[in-house]
């Protein structure tokens, strides 16, 4: 006799010479068969009480139900595989019982051979129809996890796309705003009548309004760098103090021309003006500047608060302020791209939806961690976390350095913005006597942008810069001033000219043909 192989079986017959026939081939076999009944009333009765793997009823009982009628009883409860033993051929009954799917049919009279692989083609079929369903089961785990996977993403294209357009009709809002403030302004400044002081006036408002889009665009410039990996950080001393004094200067402005009385605090860490650490001076300007302009922005009145402080190799900033404060459900989405903090203020707050989504972007550029706690009509908190290089490990670039004669406050936000972005150092310089008086006592730089004004002047400068100093000049002017600088200039080999208004596209060809990018 073989040993059991584990496979509990029940036999449900009422012949008991075909009931012992059966048990006693099933047990050679190596089966184990637990029980048997001769009707299906007792078989329902008890089959609850006892653990079994398969049956093998028979269709003909001699009681009131027969084989088919117990299984379909017994499947209203429970599912088991059966193998049905039959003496008939009748269609009728076999399609009832076919529609059970039993796992086969033994045709009585039967030999121990017939049994035996009836029995294990049943019992192979039983075990495919397991990992069917494991697989099927499977399967729809995955796709239900799928099908959760795309609603996810379904629902953040929506959401991103619902993002896009508010970004669109926000950016052509504030691209509208400061342009219509430009052109209504400079028009009445051709107004004869318009006295001084509202002239004055009038120029102030184009200038801020000018700024703004420069700012715009900047934030718009810089994210998309960032985004496609053009921007790499460069480490540099990074002289916290005298950044934090420019920040202060700015945001105070801004607060002014927003017409807010709020108080700008700052808290230095180091008392020494030229305190220094390691990284990248450009990126933690524009974080501080961000997070700092956005807290003005969102302060109807109170204070505005700057603190830094060095702990062993890490820079933490914090930046707080008494605004009109973020929602919590708010705090996860405040850095997505395009998204605007509304808070619940009835008062509209201008902006595309990018300062926050930038200096998050620039925060991770420099393997930083930036958090923000907040509530409701009290303020916010916004904590950056900057990692510090060590100057025995880091390569620190040298920067080129570059004079900027006669720049206007709008052609000096461009070049601040343009050369600080590519990690350059420059001077702005509103007269050129100034320029050489600096040159006089030894400071050199390696190119000179003149703002040429008039075509005498101009080229007077420029002979006298092409004397001292053997670097290439930039100089910028209208289109009708070239013929003349071309024509008078003793050589143009080291001379590069720039048409107002100017482009960024014009500073990278000729800024990469110099090899300072």
């Amino acid at each position: 006799m073989k040993k059991a192989n584990g496979n509990r079986i029940i036999l449900v017959e009422d012949s008991a010479i075909i009931t012992r026939d059966l048990k006693h081939n099933l047990t050679s076999f190596g089966y184990n068969v637990i029980s048997t009944f001769q009707d299906g009333e007792d078989f329902l009765a008890t089959e609850s009480q006892l653990e079994y793997d398969f049956i093998i009823m028979d269709i003909y009982l001699a009681k009131e139900l027969n084989g088919v009628e117990t299984i379909e009883k017994l499947y209203k409860t429970k599912h088991k595989p059966v193998l049905f033993l039959t003496g008939t051929t009748e269609k009728k009954i076999i399609d009832r019982a076919k529609a059970l799917n039993p796992l086969g049919y033994l045709l009585k009279p039967y030999t121990a051979m017939q049994l035996q692989i009836t029995f294990e083609m049943a019992l192979q079929k039983l075990k495919i129809d397991k990992e069917l369903r494991k697989h099927k089961v499977h399967l729809e785990e995955i796709i239900k996890e799928r099908t959760k996977e795309l609603y996810l993403a379904k629902e953040k294209a929506e959401k991103s796309e619902k993002l896009k357009t508010a970004f669109l009709h926000n950016m052509s809002h504030e691209i509208r705003t400061p342009l219509n403030a430009i052109i209504g302004f400079t028009e009445l400044l051709i107004n004869p009548k318009i006295s001084e002081d509202k002239k004055t006036e009038f120029v102030n408002y184009i200038q801020n309004s000018t700024s703004s889009l420069l700012s715009l665009v900047d934030n718009v410039w810089q994210l998309s760098h960032i985004q496609i990996g053009e921007f790499v950080p460069v480490i540099s001393k990074c002289y916290v103090n005298q950044i934090i004094d420019e920040i202060q200067i700015k945001i105070k402005k801004q607060a002014h021309q927003e017409k807010k009385k709020i108080e700008i605090k700052i808290q230095k860490f180091a008392k020494e003006p030229d305190f220094f650490v390691y990284s990248d001076p450009t990126i933690i300007k524009r974080i501080i500047l961000n997070l700092a302009s956005n807290a003005v922005k969102y302060t109807i009145n109170g204070s505005v608060s700057i603190s830094y402080k060095q702990i062993e190799k890490s820079l933490i900033i914090n930046i707080i302020d008494t605004g009109i404060g973020i929602a919590k459900d708010k705090l996860e989405v405040i850095f997505d791209l395009f998204y605007k903090i509304d808070g619940n203020s009835e008062k509209l707050f201008r902006g595309a939806g990018l300062g926050l989504a930038l200096a998050k972007s620039l925060v991770d550029s420099i393997d930083g961690e930036i958090n923000v706690s907040s509530e409701i009509n009290i303020g916010s908190k916004f904590t950056v976390k900057i990692p510090l290089k060590d100057n025995n490990n880091t390569h620190i670039q040298k920067q080129e350095n570059f004079a900027i004669i006669h720049s206007n406050e709008q052609q000096k936000d461009i070049f601040e913005n343009f050369l600080s972005f590519h990690h350059l150092k420059y001077s702005f310089f509103s007269h050129s006597n100034d320029f050489f008086k600096l040159h006089e006592s030894g400071i050199t730089y390696s190119s000179v942008i003149i703002n040429v004004l008039n075509k005498k002047d101009g080229l007077t400068i420029l002979k006298r810069i092409t004397q001292i100093e053997k670097k290439p000049v930039i100089l910028l002017l209208q289109y009708e001033f070239l013929e003349y600088f071309t024509t008078n200039c003793e050589s143009t080999e080291k001379n590069y000219f720039i048409i107002k208004p100017i482009e960024e596209e014009q500073l990278i060809k000729i800024f990469k043909q110099l090899n300072f990018i």
